[in-house]
């Protein structure tokens, strides 16, 4: 699944823990169907955003109502859902400042209008473009502008991680799922993800524990968010999304590990006419 130990995917190294490998073609399908059946409407949303989608687990736990929205598609000639992962946020509800992890106020680390410990650590420093003698910034010494130091408190690790992207949409399920997201988080406090990266993880744990999955490419029965995030790669190629889009989508510097979303699309694709998946199913 991994591609072979010696080819090379230029400045990407394929994952080599199994828990952080895409999901196979019948593991994908099992595992978003007993998403949507979840009882648990989090949990529901864990699985299907995250295959749906692609986004990164701190961009899940930061994710805001104002970021999911219906944008006119002029192509389609119509409006779609899609979930915009902002350059710049302030988080809300975290377990930063007063409250510490030996949490001896005994504050509710999910509400305490605070930001999380990723934002309290993430520093403007080294990230603003200096200006020049002539006061114009310097953008080849950073990628921040002044106005953006000023104005928000929290900030990307790095540029790469923030590019302004309208996510894929095209799905029937992925319209579904972005509707239902926006629901759930306009209910939230501070209309954000209520949790935290574990809580991720956990409900993860859940949507795995409870699928009849195959695990055909790992030894422990174990997946980790991350590997949902490749899956989507590897969906965004089964879809036929070019490198340029597919690159875009997955907010990537480059398409290395776009090119290894090939190699293992081939194997995901091989093991489905193996099991003679049906031809109508959407997900792949």
């Amino acid at each position: 699944m991994s591609g072979s130990a010696d080819q090379s995917y230029g400045q990407f190294n394929p994952p080599k823990e199994e828990k952080r490998l895409p999901l196979s073609y019948n593991d994908t399908r099992e595992f978003y169907r007993t998403a949507v059946d979840y009882p648990d409407r989090e949990v529901e949303l864990v699985g299907r955003v995250l295959l749906d989608y692609g986004l990164r687990i701190g961009e899940l736990c930061h994710c805001r109502a104002h970021w999911v929205k219906k944008e006119y598609n002029r192509e389609a000639g119509e409006e779609e859902w899609r979930i915009r992962v902002p350059k710049v946020e302030y988080c809300w509800g975290g377990t930063g400042g007063r409250a510490n992890k030996q949490n001896k106020a005994g504050h509710d680390l999910h509400n305490t209008n605070e930001p999380c410990s990723a934002c309290v650590n993430r520093k403007w420093q080294g990230k603003v473009a200096p200006l020049n003698d002539d006061g114009e910034p310097q953008p080849q010494k950073g990628w921040l502008t002044w106005d953006q130091a000023d104005k928000y408190d929290f900030a990307p690790k790095s540029e790469r991680s923030a590019s302004k992207t309208w996510q894929l949409g095209t799905l029937e399920e992925s319209a579904e799922t972005a509707q239902l997201l926006r629901d759930f988080l306009e209910q939230q406090p501070h209309k954000q993800w209520p949790h935290g990266q574990n809580a991720v993880r956990s409900r993860v744990d859940k949507i795995v524990e409870q699928a009849d999955l195959e695990f055909p490419d790992r030894s422990v029965e174990k997946v980790v968010p991350h590997a949902l995030r490749h899956t989507y790669g590897c969906r965004l190629v089964e879809m036929g999304v070019g490198e340029g889009v597919g690159k875009k989508q997955m907010r990537h510097q480059n398409t290395d590990m776009f090119h290894w979303y090939g190699d293992v699309r081939g194997t995901r694709v091989q093991n489905a006419l193996r099991n003679a998946s049906s031809e109508s199913d959407s997900l792949l």
